[in-house]
């Protein structure tokens, strides 16, 4: 299964002039642009949702919130 989708993610390697190119990779830099672009900001919003959810939860309502809870 898995060998399946490594090759629908994966291209194969192209020959441009006679020369062998190597297939298609994920990079440091591109490593780095998905954490900055898209891991981070995911992160973040989904800490300040559980703190908003926790305090209106906890606050308003009093109702325990958390896996503290459950003990």
């Amino acid at each position: 299964m898995i060998k399946r989708l490594d090759g629908l993610l994966r291209k194969k390697a192209q020959t441009v002039l006679g020369q062998k190119l190597p297939s298609p990779r994920m990079t440091r830099d591109g490593f780095i642009m998905m954490l900055t672009y898209f891991a981070v900001p995911l992160m973040a919003f989904l800490i300040a949702l559980d703190g908003l959810l926790y305090f209106l939860l906890r606050w308003l309502f009093d109702i325990c919130y958390g896996v503290w809870c459950w003990f």
